[in-house]
Parts: C-alpha cells; sequence; structure tokens
C-alpha cells in the first residue's frame, strides 16, 4: 500500500492547481510560463548560475512540475532558446513583408 502524499505536498499541488485553474493556464501554458521564468531568470543571473530550484519558484511551480516538463536545465534552455528564435523568426518576417514586391 502506498504512505499518503505528505501535507506539504498536497498543499504544493493544490496551490499549482490552483495557479492553473486561477490564471487558466493549460498545459502548454503552464510550459510557456515555466519558460518565461526561465528566460527572466537567465537575464539576471546567467544561464549558469540559474538553478531549477530558482526558476521554479520564479515559475510559481513546485520542483517536481518543473521536472514534468523538462528534464533538467539544459532542456529548459534549448525550450528558452527555440521560442526566442521563433519569436524572432516571426518580428523578422513581418517586418520585411512590406518588401516582398520589391
Amino acid at each position: 500500500m502506498k504512505p499518503p502524499p505528505t501535507i506539504r505536498a498536497q498543499v504544493i499541488g493544490s496551490h499549482i492547481y490552483s495557479l492553473r485553474r486561477d490564471l487558466g493556464l493549460t498545459q502548454e501554458g503552464l510550459a510557456e510560463a515555466i519558460v518565461d521564468a526561465a528566460l527572466r531568470q537567465f537575464e539576471l543571473f546567467g544561464i549558469s548560475r540559474s538553478t531549477m530550484d530558482e526558476i521554479a519558484r520564479r515559475a510559481k511551480v513546485a520542483r517536481v512540475t518543473l521536472y514534468r516538463r523538462f528534464s533538467g536545465k539544459d532542456a529548459l534552455v534549448e525550450a528558452v532558446m527555440q521560442r526566442e528564435l521563433r519569436r524572432f523568426l516571426t518580428d523578422l518576417d513581418a517586418t520585411l513583408a512590406p518588401f516582398d514586391d520589391l
């Protein structure tokens, strides 16, 4: 028989659930919020000085939630870089669109 979760886990779990519910976050929205928090943490402290614990705190999620979506810091750095590259290319495309006729 599995032991019941600790009070701390229940509190953290319900906090995460209520955060997702209150903000209307989907699974993708939660991942996006984590990537936002990671980007801010990296901007402030650099990639090497940022920890998964600090990113989880900044994203207001439990570490287990962070690790369910990203296997480690390398995966999170990759997700941040991919998203920012997509944003850059979208902005570049929009900027260059008026010149397509030239």
